[in-house]
């Protein structure tokens, strides 16, 4: 069963034989796909599917986030780190995220509380606590709590 039809854009991920890099590929019609909205570039709806499926396991199911926790995120304004904003704000967080300067207006409109610039402050010297740390580095993301 699907509910597309041939020649319909799609963007989505094979969470299962992660062939994304293929032209073409044959995913289950239940899967992690939707329709491609027509204002977005190719490279904007993968983003969409890139950031959220990583973030979304560390936030959910490591960091158990619950409305009225604290979470910050390094790295904030990257693919996983504004869908890790998004999905933390969802969840009711409290959201510090961390990022450089140019950023801090993305993050902020994508629903942050508190916006860390590391290029003039250091967040490991500072004295609050978080109920979950989110590491979106350039690997794969990092939770403590």
């Amino acid at each position: 069963m699907t509910n597309f039809r041939v020649a319909d854009l799609v963007a989505g991920v094979s969470v299962t034989n992660f062939g994304a890099y293929a032209e073409y590929i044959v995913v289950p019609g239940d899967g992690v796909t939707a329709a491609k909205p027509s204002n977005l570039s190719d490279e904007e709806a993968v983003a969409v599917f890139d950031g959220s499926i990583t973030a979304l396991p560390f936030l959910r199911d490591a960091a158990n986030l619950r409305p009225g926790q604290s979470v910050l995120i390094n790295g904030a304004s990257g693919a996983v780190g504004t869908a890790a904003i998004q999905l933390a704000k969802h969840y009711g967080a409290t959201v510090t995220a961390v990022c450089k300067t140019a950023n801090r207006a993305l993050v902020s409109s994508l629903g942050a509380d508190h916006v860390v610039d590391y290029a003039t402050d250091d967040f490991t010297d500072n004295h609050d606590t978080y109920d979950a740390i989110f590491d979106a580095p350039r690997d794969a993301p990092i939770v403590v709590n």
